[in-house]
């Protein structure tokens, strides 16, 4: 199985416990591509050391995609909690080896619970990817259709799980083509990667509407019961509610703690662990909850401050 991740100093450690979670459910030789811009050759080095060790990778290879994070005019962030790094993945298969014809892309904020071996053997004949739909508040997709212009025939899609065809993409597109297209559509990229995405490949794209692979808990008015967590095959923890962060804890929140405790425990995670639940039970005494605001002021200050 090839896994294409991105990440930058900031997620790292998400990243490594992203797939440290897949790899508990494949079964084949994991081979990891890791699109970055700002990782020093410590880091790196100590990001292969991890997932050699804790995930059993069989290889990993670093593609440096600077010349992207270095470019503000092409590649807009009107979103505060993405990164410019989420564009890497446009141009992955003009970087990546020819021998390669397909490749699964997963974000950082994701947990996996169970096999994507069947999805990822997919049959890709003629389409550039497969992907699943947006789980967002009723009414949000014909929203986005509309925004961009696009077809109602089929939904709009998350670009957080792909599996991406790299002979169809290498074959379609060119790198000049995609940041022409990028510049162009600037105004109108409310969710930056993903939009183009969809402005480029959705007309030919697969679109699954199915939770099980990309259910997004912080879209609970989607759910219908909370077997669809239950049951679910991925966890995405999309938006800005993270689980790592203290005052976003919710009943979902264990799902990544329990893979964070079995990849390993990282400095300040006992802190925020216990700091989220006592959050989560001061919830409706607001005047107890003041206590943490100082706190959770300076937490965002720093994350927003990381961000620009």
């Amino acid at each position: 199985m090839n896994l294409l991740v991105s990440t930058n100093r900031k997620y790292l450690d998400k990243t490594e416990t992203m797939i440290y979670s897949l790899s508990r459910y494949v079964s084949e030789p994991l081979f990891v591509w890791c699109l970055y811009g700002e990782l020093l050759p410590k880091q790196r080095e100590s990001f292969s050391l991890h997932l050699h060790k804790r995930c059993g990778i069989s290889h990993i290879e670093f593609v440096n995609m600077d010349w992207v994070s270095r470019a503000d005019n092409l590649f807009p962030i009107n979103t505060p909690y993405l990164s410019r790094e989420s564009y890497f993945r446009l141009f992955a298969q003009f970087f990546l080896p020819e021998a390669l014809d397909r490749i699964l892309w997963l974000d950082s904020d994701i947990i996996v619970k169970g096999s994507l071996l069947q999805f990822y053997h997919s049959s890709l004949d003629g389409i550039p990817l497969i992907a699943f739909s947006n789980m967002d508040e009723q009414g949000d997709n014909d929203k986005h259709l509309r925004r961009l212009g696009l077809s109602f025939l089929k939904p709009y899609f998350n670009a957080g799980v792909l599996l991406l065809n790299l002979n169809y993409l290498r074959t379609k597109t060119s790198m000049s083509e995609i940041i022409d297209f990028c510049a162009k559509n600037a105004p109108r990229l409310r969710f930056e990667d993903q939009d183009v995405m969809n402005l480029l490949y959705h007309p030919s794209a697969m679109v699954l509407d199915d939770q099980r692979f990309n259910c997004m808990v912080n879209a609970p008015l989607v759910f219908s019961s909370s077997d669809i967590v239950k049951n679910a095959v991925i966890i995405h923890f999309a938006g800005r509610q993270k689980p790592w962060k203290i005052q976003w804890q919710n009943e979902y929140s264990h799902y990544w703690w329990n893979c964070r405790r079995e990849d390993g425990i990282r400095p300040g995670d006992r802190t925020v662990y216990a700091l989220g639940w006592l959050w989560r039970k001061l919830d409706g005494h607001r005047w107890k909850r003041l206590l943490l605001k100082p706190y959770l002021w300076y937490a965002d200050l720093k994350a927003f401050k990381t961000w620009k």
